[in-house]
């Protein structure tokens, strides 16, 4: 069942208040979250504006209310960017809280989801920039709900939604069907700094200092390609980075699944394999790394990182584990890694 729906119209009958409105799902959250993808606008759509930077600033104040747990407050000033605040329980009984946008999101904004002081496990943020296109959003969603993590983000349309461009770093040939290079969509949530998915990376980053972003990708899977990459955002290799912990702990986990291919890190060395799928150009990861700058005059737009401060991980996960393979290798994964 369809529940989004239901979901804005229940919104739109209830008063701000200093307790968030409650939606209960008829089924789990991990399977709300999957409906959702499954009900963005996809490539080509133009279902993707850029918010004005005046909008970035109130979404910014929203969201710094919303981790504060300030509930009234965070509904006023997101109302003011067509986002409500609501708390969801599942048929589970588990709470999650949420800034979601409003009726009809006709400007594709994304979703962001946190579980309150007391209520998560591991200091975490999923993110899931390419829920559609990657077809990684169920999963990244199922990790989420399965591991406790502290927060989730994912953004309102397909990376390819908008044909305009951005100008942070990298080219891609993805949103033109393989045919020829060109630069990042706006709507390409991994890849821009003027956007909502941005300003959530950062204010949860700043809230708590040893917070780990796991940014959660897939790629085209062949029989010679890794079973996943694991970087920091960075091809530099660095003793004692948390992209090699994952690797290690991940690899045991898939070996046990009779996994014919291994994954590996981006920062070691390994003989025979050339890095690729390294985050390098990832506004998200840059800025965790330490190159600063608020949202749309963000340096980590156009400068790559040059140290690693082990509070980012971008995994791009192939194909075969994201059809074949459940989430809960994942879920294992981080849950030891964290030591949960």
């Amino acid at each position: 069942m369809n529940l989004v729906p239901f979901l804005y119209a229940f919104l739109s009958s209830l008063f701000i208040s200093s307790s968030p409105p409650k939606i209960w799902l008829e089924g789990d959250l991990k399977s709300w979250i999957s409906n959702l993808v499954s009900s963005l606008p996809g490539n080509a759509t133009e279902a993707y504006n850029r918010p004005t930077d005046e909008d970035l600033w109130v979404f910014r104040e929203a969201a710094q209310l919303f981790v504060n747990e300030d509930w009234g407050a965070a509904s006023m000033k997101a109302a003011e960017v067509n986002y409500d605040v609501v708390e969801i329980e599942d048929n589970q009984q588990k709470k999650t809280y949420a800034l979601i946008p409003g009726t009809f999101n006709k400007d594709g904004r994304g979703y962001f989801l946190m579980r309150s002081t007391g209520d998560w496990n591991i200091n975490v943020l999923i993110e899931s920039p390419h829920s559609v296109h990657d077809t990684v959003g169920p999963l990244a969603g199922e990790v989420f709900d399965d591991t406790g993590a502290r927060g989730f983000m994912m953004p309102g349309t397909h990376r390819c939604s908008s044909s305009s461009f951005t100008e942070c770093t990298g080219t891609s040939k993805i949103c033109s069907g393989y045919r020829i290079r060109e630069k990042y969509r706006a709507s390409d949530m991994a890849h821009v700094t003027d956007s909502f998915f941005q300003v959530f990376h950062e204010v949860m980053s700043l809230h708590s200092s040893s917070l780990v972003a796991i940014q959660i990708h897939g790629f085209r899977s062949d029989d010679t390609r890794s079973e996943f990459i694991a970087s920091v955002g960075s091809k530099q290799n660095y003793n004692g980075s948390i992209s090699n912990s994952l690797t290690e702990i991940m690899n045991v986990e898939i070996k046990a699944a009779n996994s014919p291919k291994i994954g590996r890190s981006c920062n070691r060395e390994e003989a025979g394999w050339k890095k690729r799928f390294c985050g390098t150009w990832n506004p998200q990861g840059r800025w965790s790394n330490g190159v600063r700058g608020v949202s749309s005059n963000s340096s980590a737009c156009t400068t790559a990182a040059t140290q690693n401060t082990n509070t980012f991980i971008q995994l791009e996960i192939s194909k075969n584990i994201t059809r074949t393979i459940t989430a809960q290798h994942v879920t294992n994964t981080l849950k030891q890694l964290f030591k949960q």
